[in-house]
């Protein structure tokens, strides 16, 4: 079937499919999960209940979808029962009369409607079965799974002056409106993972330029691979989105893609992994190139399984991403002058005047020549705040406190303690609360 070669309006006659009936669509992913602004480009989606969909939008402006088709991606069993059904069906054909003969008529047109929506690759015929049955080949690695095998492409167009950052897409037919997965503007150069990838030695291995966004999908069993180059003394950051693209799958276990990343020398020798951030499924890689060369970054998944919904997007090159603040908020009205650390920073420091109305928690991040960092959070409070004082490690040099206060603090070094005094009343009841982790702090906070 034609991809997104150009915009198609059609309509099928026989509208029989086993993947459709009037429950509202449901998206299970889309691919590419994103792209760059001011560029028109496809995109699949897969989900069930897709088909009849009259319009895809994605929230804020500046992002355009039109339908361009529909297909189904059949279980390689049920493509070779629609092929015999069919070839029953005409054989029988000659033999039968009046209302037999428009009853297996009709059979035969169903199954054919039904073969007309295949996945098939471009260039073939989904009713040459011959080569359809190639395409659809028993692996035994692949679950097949109803909750994605219908397909919508879409051509979509970013304008130039859309906002970057994370949107919402939705799926509307007849029957309703589907659940929202997330669709990401980006600024980056964008690139889809080309096949055949496996071999982190192959010469011939797609090659990226720094910056990009790379997108890919792993199918069971699969690592991809990409090729980059580097220059000694170059800070890279490999950030890499999966659960961040969708957070759950109720059927995989763990429920997520569990993507782990992995950097290699012009030798094929590991140098670098990382399966994780912090607190954080999603792995970045922080790597300072060693010398100038070829390097080669693999993808996968951590214990080897995949499917169409692993999906994933990796932006790579000197990109600027902050991995700690300090304070971690501030109160209402108050000056503030928050330190930032990190890689590529633009800026080290900032300061303002925090509003005295609004949300209670704030992001920061900084822009790196138009590309913007990770998102810290930052608390905004009502109460007073003071910052610790070293030295407070021992209970003869705590430092004093009167409540309610907020305290701002660091645990600087291995074995280091903050150790605070305050007046207590007998009868009141005191609440002491920390707030690291929901701070994206990685700090593992004890009280006592």
């Amino acid at each position: 079937m034609n991809k997104c070669a150009s915009v198609v309006c059609f309509t099928l006659l026989l509208v029989f499919s086993a993947y459709s009936d009037s429950e509202p669509p449901h998206v299970g992913y889309t691919y590419p999960a994103g792209g760059q602004r001011g560029t028109a480009f496809c995109i699949e989606i897969g989900g069930q209940h897709l088909e009849g969909a009259t319009n895809v939008f994605v929230t804020g402006k500046g992002v355009s979808i039109e339908i361009d088709g529909y297909e189904v991606k059949y279980d390689p069993r049920d493509i070779r029962r629609l092929f015999r059904s069919k070839e029953n069906a005409e054989a029988m054909l000659p033999e039968k009369e009046g209302k037999e003969r428009q009853k297996t008529r009709s059979r035969i047109d169903r199954v054919t409607a039904q073969l007309l929506k295949a996945k098939v690759p471009d260039g073939i015929d989904p009713l040459d079965k011959k080569s359809v049955l190639k395409s659809y080949p028993y692996n035994s690695k692949e679950q097949f799974n109803p909750q994605i095998a219908e397909r919508l492409l879409l051509r979509v167009n970013i304008t130039a002056e859309a906002r970057p950052g994370e949107r919402e897409l939705r799926v509307v037919t007849a029957a309703g409106i589907s659940n929202p997965v997330y669709f990401q503007v980006g600024v980056l150069e964008e690139r889809l993972e080309a096949e055949p990838n496996d071999d982190h030695m192959n010469p011939d291995l797609q090659s990226i330029t720094l910056p990009g966004m790379i997108n890919g999908q792993v199918t069971p069993g699969d690592i991809d691979h990409f090729r980059f180059s580097a220059s000694k003394g170059d800070s890279i950051v490999v950030d890499v989105h999966a659960r961040r693209i969708i957070p759950y799958l109720a059927d995989a276990v763990p429920g997520w893609f569990q993507a782990v990343a992995a950097l290699y020398d012009e030798d094929g020798n590991e140098i670098a992994y990382q399966d994780d951030y912090r607190f954080n499924p999603d792995p970045v890689l922080f790597f300072d190139v060693p010398d100038s060369g070829i390097y080669t970054l693999a993808i996968r998944d951590a214990i080897y399984r995949g499917r169409e919904d692993f999906v994933y997007r990796v932006a790579l090159g000197e990109l600027p991403f902050i991995t700690g603040i300090f304070p971690l908020g501030a109160r209402r009205g108050a000056e503030v002058d928050v330190s930032l650390s990190g890689r590529n920073l633009s800026k080290h420091k900032m300061k303002g005047l925090i509003p005295d109305d609004g949300s209670e928690l704030r992001h920061i991040s900084v822009r790196k020549e138009g590309y913007r960092s990770n998102f810290m959070p930052f608390a905004i409070g009502h109460m007073k705040e003071v910052m610790e004082m070293e030295p407070n490690d021992s209970v003869g040099s705590a430092q004093s406190l009167n409540a309610p206060v907020v305290i701002n603090g660091r645990i600087q070094q291995v074995g280091d303690r903050d150790i605070f005094s305050f007046h207590g009343v007998e009868g009141e009841t005191l609440a002491l609360e920390v707030s690291a982790r929901s701070l994206h702090s990685p700090l593992d906070s004890v009280l006592m």
